[in-house]
Parts: structure tokens; sequence; C-alpha cells
């Protein structure tokens, strides 16, 4: 189950002593990512949510299954281009 669910080899070890700065280091980057996410669509000739949705979705999603810490996920200035 944990080669599938990374979540559970990592989350058990959390450090609480870190959960104050990684609340201001996620919501820094949570308001950069928001009005970027919805130029990336707008400039894709999608909608604003679609910028929105590939913002959050794939971040919740790699909570789960994601393997690697370092790593950027949502859309980039590569994948607007595409």
């Amino acid at each position: 189950m944990k080669n599938v669910f990374p979540v559970l080899v990592w989350l058990p070890k959390y450090n609480s002593k870190f959960l104050m700065s990684d609340f201001v280091a996620g919501l820094t980057v949570g308001l950069t990512a928001i009005p970027q996410a919805i130029a990336y669509a707008t400039v894709a000739g999608l909608l604003p949510q679609y910028g929105l949705y590939s913002a959050f979705m794939g971040c919740f999603v790699y909570i789960i299954f994601g393997t690697c810490k370092d790593i950027t996920v949502g859309p980039t200035a590569i994948t607007a281009l595409m």
C-alpha cells in the first residue's frame, strides 16, 4: 500500500513545528499561482476556470501519489506555450 500511496510514508514522520512555515510557503505560492494559472488559460484560449483546475487538481493528486518532494506541478510557461 505504501508503494501506491507515498503519503502514508511521509505523513507520519512530518514534524509539526514546520506547519506554520509550510502554511506561509503554500499561501505565497498559491497567491502567485492563481493569477498565473488564469493568465495562462487565457493565453491558451481557454476559460479561466481551466487554468485554476490545472493549478490545483494536479497538486492535490500529487500530495497522495507523488514521490518527489521538489517538483513543479501545474501550469508553467512551457505548458502555456504548448
